[in-house]
């Protein structure tokens, strides 16, 4: 059973520089143009193999300086992005919003080409473009190490300015 970190989709090979269209692995192992619900598997799992906190704090006299960094490592990721925005765009999506350029500029265009994306089937905006299925296509593995938080700070205790009184309140008894 799958929980809820992993992706599921089909095994995929990339686009076929000869016509344009994304290449599948089946479970036994055979190449395809056909997108197989039966030939669903585990592709990706968010979990890093590692992850963590390091820190540092540095003091000199009443200053101190605090700074954590996160980090994970080998992380396998659902790019959304790819797939909604330049994959699946759909003609409405096209026609009335910026599109991300990667949906017409990195896609097959004609034979040889060696793309990141499937042919664009049609142009027509009253036509909605092919629906690509999910594959392993746009699991990306990533690794990051990246400031958490920092913060600088400084004690003022036993400043002689604090030992003095800064207001005095005057009181007088209310007839």
């Amino acid at each position: 059973m799958a929980d809820n970190r992993t992706t599921c989709g089909q095994r995929s090979l990339g686009i076929d520089p000869t016509t344009g269209k994304e290449m599948f692995l089946t479970k036994g192992g055979e190449v395809t143009f056909t997108y197989d619900p039966a030939d669903i598997l585990k592709v990706g799992n968010s979990r890093p193999l590692i992850q963590g906190i390091c820190g540092t704090t540095v003091q000199y006299g009443g200053l101190s300086m605090n700074i954590n960094m996160r980090y994970m490592v080998k992380s396998q990721q659902f790019n959304s992005a790819l797939f909604n925005k330049v994959e699946n765009i759909t003609s409405s999506q096209y026609a009335r919003q910026n599109a991300d350029r990667r949906a017409l500029y990195d896609r097959w265009k004609k034979a040889g080409d060696k793309a990141q994306f499937k042919a664009m089937e049609r142009l027509d905006i009253t036509q909605p473009f092919a629906n690509t299925p999910m594959s392993s296509r746009f699991i990306r593995e990533e690794s990051n190490f990246v400031g958490e938080s920092c913060s600088l700070t400084y004690d003022f205790y036993g400043q002689a300015w604090l030992k003095k009184p800064v207001c005095r309140v005057c009181a007088s008894p209310v007839m």
